[in-house]
């Protein structure tokens, strides 16, 4: 069975105690697609090069945000590791060039628990993480690496955001032009499947630093993106959380 890559927009940390519709989309992914034998996920909120693959037995649940709801803190999702595909892809980045080491402590972080606590919330699938890369163009390497995966029935998940600008949040929940404008641009790039357009900066619109002031709720896109292998992207969710916070959720293969 052959897995797609999704790129999945994970929010306020707080999307899980909302009645945001995309948490609608989660649940439906769970539901419907055919249950993947292993799970491969890198977060916007874990960077390190070379690059990092958990080797571990059972995460803990890491709580990196403050001041929000107590009961958020109190969610867990003790989702298990699989030690043996770690190792695969520790050989398999090796062998692609893509410089790599193990880690055997780190828990899994909002970017990588939250999404996968709304589409699997038995945390009863196996899940490496990997940590992204400091260059958009290194993740697009390591998205392409990953591609194989998919055909070993195992699912590629990259987790950011796709407007990333937390100086224009608001409660008004008012989505601004500037935002608008980012994102159809990046359904247009992201509908062809074409990693060199996601890469090329000189075709970047002028609201581009103003939506990812910095990159990294972006670059799991490019990971998600390369995975595909170049089959185009669907877009299977759009909209916004407190005003600017880009939900889109893209599909491929």
């Amino acid at each position: 069975m052959k897995q797609p890559s999704l790129f999945l927009s994970h929010g306020a940390p707080d999307v899980l105690l909302s009645n945001d519709p995309v948490l609608e989309l989660f649940a439906h992914l769970g539901k419907v697609r055919v249950t993947p034998a292993a799970i491969v996920i890198v977060s916007a909120h874990w960077i390190a090069e070379p690059v990092e693959v958990s080797v571990i037995d059972e995460y803990d649940t890491i709580y990196d945000f403050s001041g929000f709801l107590g009961e958020l803190y109190d969610i867990k999702y003790p989702a298990k590791g699989d030690k043996a595909l770690a190792q695969q892809i520790l050989k398999l980045l090796n062998s692609k060039g893509i410089s790599c080491k193990e880690n055997t402590s780190r828990g899994l972080d909002h970017g990588a628990w939250i999404p996968l606590k709304a589409i699997y919330p038995k945390a009863d699938i196996p899940v490496v993480a990997a940590s992204l890369p400091n260059t958009l163009e290194a993740c697009a390497v390591l998205g392409v690496a990953l591609q194989e995966l998919r055909q070993k029935n195992i699912l590629i998940i990259g987790s950011g955001g796709s407007v990333h600008n937390l100086s224009a949040v608001n409660r008004s929940n008012r989505t601004d032009a500037w935002a608008l404008s980012f994102s159809h641009w990046l359904n247009r790039v992201v509908a062809t499947g074409d990693i060199k357009l996601l890469l090329d900066s000189a075709n970047y619109p002028s609201e581009f630093a103003h939506a990812h002031p910095s990159v990294e709720h972006l670059a799991p896109l490019f990971v998600a993106l390369a995975a595909g292998g170049g089959q185009e992207g669907g877009l299977i969710y759009d909209g916004y959380m407190y005003g600017n916070i880009g939900m889109a959720c893209y599909q491929f293969g």
